[in-house]
């Protein structure tokens, strides 16, 4: 995760203490390409892990830290929905100092630090590091070959007995900037992290394929690193894109393409894809582009998500225009001139993620399509 402006970081509420946080992911079911036009959401926000029925009824797939009350209510919501598939989420990179029951890390600060204080990552001055924008959490290095072992078996053991489907794995660090860290005294440049968390990712990808385990991870700026998101789809089941459209596309003018070019690299792959926005619940211009974008470029498993500053847990992420199925997708997504597009049963949608004004045809007819925004033609009824 790397937070590059002040609003994502204030949306940003992985951390709760003083709560349980329950971090709910819907996604497809299926195998094959979305036979729909409406979107099939994941929810990375809070969400009542006690309502179950609201919870069978909307989602096909929960992420939950390794709480009590997560595990009991996972048989619960199986009997309730045979279908849905549930991830531990556990973090990859650092270890909380005081761990609380959401077991959102592996291992015990103080054990490691009497036992194997060599497992943590050091700063070019020999320091600990405690990672500057989520205090309490300490920075482990990931390139050491016993730690990994020991993050391997100690979440596999917490998946099995769980009854978990598979991981989610967080942090997953491709470049030294990720939460305004310092010089690292292990990795020196980002190609140099790139390598330890690649193999991390391949050596815990094996062990959970061997149990029959899944494991997606969250990637992130794989799109600043060409053939990255490529090489590390390979050894997970698949990516979430943590700053799909929104902001993300102000970072940099290959950052729009890269991403719609990794969701149909993940739907040939048939590995899933995880679009998710930050972003207000008053800006419907932010959500009606993200779930554009999320509609242009889906297929297989892919999902879409769309994270507020304030969280409801009886209210869906999409503007009520979009609750409405468009139909089924009638071609594949279409690339033209900048533009990203797709044909439905019931309209068509555009998409421009570049920083100019492209040129559209419609029906014949020319339009302007503003830079990083989306139109919509919905087909009117005879």
């Amino acid at each position: 995760m790397n937070k590059k402006t002040n609003m994502i970081s204030a949306l940003k509420s992985k951390r709760c203490l003083f709560c349980l946080i329950v971090m709910v992911l819907l996604v497809m079911a299926g195998r094959l390409q979305a036979a729909s036009g409406r979107a099939r959401l994941f929810a990375y926000f809070t969400v009542h892990q006690w309502d179950l029925d609201y919870i069978a009824d909307r989602y096909s797939m929960v992420i939950w830290h390794n709480h009590p009350r997560s595990v009991a209510s996972l048989p619960v919501l199986r009997e309730k929905n045979p279908q849905i598939t549930a991830l531990l989420y556990r973090e990859l990179f650092c270890v909380l100092k005081e761990e609380t029951q959401l077991a959102e890390s592996v291992g015990q600060y103080e054990w490691i630090m009497a036992n194997h204080p060599e497992w943590f990552q050091r700063d070019i001055h020999g320091n600990i590091i405690e990672v500057p924008d989520y205090p309490g959490r300490v920075m482990m290095d990931l390139g050491n070959p016993q730690w990994q072992e020991f993050w391997i078996q100690e979440t596999l053991n917490d998946v099995k007995e769980g009854l978990w489907d598979g991981v989610f794995v967080d942090d997953a660090l491709t470049n030294l900037k990720a939460h305004d860290l310092p010089r690292l005294q292990n990795y020196p440049d980002d190609a140099s992290l790139q390598s330890a968390v690649y193999g991390f990712l391949k050596k815990a990808y094996a062990a959970f394929r061997a149990e029959g385990k899944l494991m997606l991870a969250n990637v992130s700026n794989s799109y600043d690193y060409p053939g990255l998101f490529e090489r590390w789809l390979e050894v997970t089941d698949g990516i979430m894109e943590e700053h799909c459209s929104g902001d993300s596309w102000t970072w940099g003018p290959h950052v729009g393409e890269a991403q719609f070019e990794a969701m149909q690299t993940a739907r040939a792959a048939d590995k899933w894809y995880l679009c998710m926005t930050y972003g207000f619940w008053e800006d419907d211009e932010r959500m009606g582009l993200s779930l554009a974008t999320y509609l242009v470029g889906s297929g297989g498993k892919t999902g879409w998500s769309y994270r507020p500053d304030r969280e409801s847990p009886k209210r869906i992420p999409v503007d009520p225009d979009w609750i409405q199925d468009i139909g089924a997708p009638i071609e594949d997504p279409y690339h033209d001139g900048g533009v990203w597009s797709r044909g439905f049963e019931g309209g068509t949608l555009f998409v421009n993620p570049a920083g100019r004004s492209r040129p559209i045809l419609y029906l014949g007819e020319e339009h302007t399509i503003a830079p990083h925004s989306y139109k919509k033609f919905l087909h009117k009824d005879p």
